[in-house]
């Protein structure tokens, strides 16, 4: 079918299911952003089925665009790597608005494609409840550059031992076993909160500054 002019969005009844991605598909709707917002009061496997379709959705989309569909977006193995790459290229706005879930998933695929986050979104997902063990991962190759300062917040803001690694103190601390924990000691050490650490059982025993 071959239209002179796209069908208005506005006037095709919202529906559940395939049928936007089909207009889309035979180019019949327009492929931009208020052809999506009309897909807004549907569900995830409706809105996925159009930006499948899509060949410019990368182009338009925004944070407020993708909304609470972030991390649906970032696990989905039918949405084009392309348009992920746009969003972990973007985190520092789309993290400004995702939820805890949107967070995790930004964090794994950045990890997955060893995309290096900024420390101000590292920081949001440790504020975020994100798991420790992403946060530290993700923190390894600022360990060189980031201030004590954030540091300390990100640190603090950890599920573990991880906030007591801040302070000075006379109680032994464990950590995973890992490279980037252990470039964390590293640069605690530095920081003169942390004495020394050894492997054990693969848990690392962590021996702090007194004073």
């Amino acid at each position: 079918m071959s239209l002179r002019h796209y069908l208005g969005v506005g006037e095709i009844a919202v529906e559940v299911g395939d049928l936007f991605a089909q207009l889309l598909k035979h180019d019949i709707i327009a492929d931009d952003a208020a052809s999506y917002e009309h897909l807004a009061a549907t569900d995830w496997l409706t809105r996925k089925g159009f930006i499948r379709e899509s060949r410019e959705f990368s182009s338009y989309m925004t944070p407020a665009l993708v909304g609470a569909d972030l991390a649906e977006l970032l696990k989905s193995d039918e949405i084009d790597s392309a348009i992920k790459h746009v969003v972990v290229e973007q985190a520092t706005k789309y993290a400004e608005v995702a939820d805890r879930r949107g967070l995790n998933e930004l964090a794994l695929f950045a990890m997955r494609c060893a995309f290096k986050l900024s420390p101000d979104v590292v920081q949001k997902m440790a504020q975020e409840n994100v798991s420790a063990r992403q946060v530290v991962l993700l923190l390894k190759s600022h360990l060189d550059v980031i201030s004590r300062d954030q540091l300390f917040t990100i640190l603090q803001a950890l599920d573990g031992d991880y906030p007591e690694l801040t302070e000075v103190g006379r109680s032994k601390l464990r950590v995973p076993d890992t490279v980037a924990d252990r470039e964390l000691l590293e640069r605690l050490q530095r920081e003169k909160t942390v004495s020394s650490y050894d492997a054990n059982k693969g848990m690392i025993e962590v021996n702090r500054k007194r004073k």
